[in-house]
Parts: structure tokens; sequence; C-alpha cells
């Protein structure tokens, strides 16, 4: 079910509350270890890595997994999140930096794009303006690629517009998430 749920309906909360309930029920030493794990790689699909992390250590730490080769394994994913963790800290320490430096508004949205775009593990990210209300959309930072991507990019661009509020696309299996920014959020 919670395989279902992650990838027939994309569901991911949905996945988690299956994925808890199999870990939580599940007595028969017969069940293969991933399905009991799997609330570990859903949270980090679910980008909470910081859950997955502590899901981990207090797997390690707990004495209840004995084969060599799966201790190793949650190992290597604990090293890979604090990995992660590592780069977001680098990250925010970056967006810090900028704001110290007292950079223009176009070197912001620069460094403010690659960070968002390291913070996520995007391919690619930009940044857009309008000039004023009535103008189209103008590139003033990029990150990476977006060959490929552009149709859910404008997609999630366009949300945006209409609502004013934070969206996301997908197109094409390309996801695209898009913030707004006004002239009082400079």
């Amino acid at each position: 079910a919670a395989l279902l749920a992650k990838h027939r309906l994309n569901d991911l909360p949905l996945a988690l509350r299956y994925a808890e309930a199999v870990q939580r029920h599940t007595t028969d030493p017969n069940v293969p270890s991933w399905a009991k794990q799997m609330p570990i790689f859903i949270l980090e699909d679910m980008n909470e890595l910081e859950a997955a992390r502590t899901m981990i250590v207090s797997l390690l730490e707990s004495g209840r997994i004995h084969d060599p080769a799966e201790i190793r394994f949650l190992k290597e994913r604990l090293q890979e999140l604090n990995q992660e963790r590592g780069r977001l800290q680098d990250a925010m320490r970056r967006i810090g930096e900028t704001f110290a430096a007292n950079l223009d508004r176009e070197g912001l949205l620069e460094i403010v794009v690659k960070t968002a775009v390291d913070g996520v593990g995007a391919d690619a990210g930009r940044a857009s303006v309008r000039p004023n209300a009535n103008a189209p959309l103008e590139q003033v930072a990029i990150t990476g690629s977006v060959d490929g991507l552009e149709e859910a990019v404008r997609a999630a661009e366009a949300k945006v517009l209409e609502t004013g509020e934070p969206c996301e696309a997908t197109v094409d299996d390309v996801a695209a998430l898009s913030h707004p920014m006004r002239r009082g959020d400079d």
C-alpha cells in the first residue's frame, strides 16, 4: 500500500502513514528489512532529511539490526544525509554572507537562485522579474540549464502570477517550484 500511495497516487504523506504502520505492526522476522525501513526513504522523498537522519541513528543505536550489510547501508545513508546537512548549512551561510555584502538586486537574486537550487537538489533554477505589473517576466538570474525544463518552469511561474502564492507544477515528469517576490520582499 505504501508503494502504491507513493508511486501510483503520488501521495507521500499517505505513503508515509502506511510505511509507518508496516514498521510499527510488523513482527514477523521474515519481513524484509527494507519494508520496515521504508519510512526513512519516504521522509527523504518528502525532504524531511533531519527526521530521516534521526530515524537511521535510532535504528543503528537500538541494536535491532544485526545484518552487517544492512548496518553498512544505513551508515552510508547516514553519512550521505550528514553531507546533505553540511551542504544546506553552507547554502544558508552563503545567504547570510550575501546580505552582509549588500549586493545589488541581480547579484542577490543570483545567489538566492543558486542557494535554492542547492537546497532542494534541483537541476536548475532561475529568477524572473516583471519591470511593471503588466510586463512579461524577464529572466535575471539562472543556475544550471533549464533546457527540457522550460514547460514546467513556465507552468509554475504562470500559477504564481495567477495566484500570488508559492506554487509547483509538473509537466511530463518534470517538477518545478515557483515563489513570488514582491517589491516589499526586497
